[in-house]
């Protein structure tokens, strides 16, 4: 839930057992991010209809709508579809 959280784990002794209680604090380290991963080390198409993809991943579990904007460098745009996994 991007925050940290502490555990306390204690128990009641027996016959001739002691128990010690102790404590421990999970450190929500995660980084806000994502990876985009290109095919085959690139991404190009071409004006003849080429096609090529990426794949782009969440470094972190998000806290809300993530919006990702794609757009082309190029003079030439093309169609696109978003894959969900």
């Amino acid at each position: 839930d991007g925050s940290d959280e502490t555990v306390t784990v204690s128990g009641v002794a027996g016959n001739k057992a002691s128990v010690t209680a102790a404590s421990l604090t999970i450190t929500d380290d995660d980084a806000a991010g994502v990876t985009v991963v290109e095919s085959d080390g690139g991404t190009a198409t071409t004006e003849a209809g080429g096609k090529d993809g990426f794949t782009v991943v969440l470094t972190s579990a998000p806290t809300a709508n993530v919006t990702i904007a794609v757009s082309s460098s190029g003079h030439h745009r093309g169609d696109g579809e978003a894959r969900p996994r």
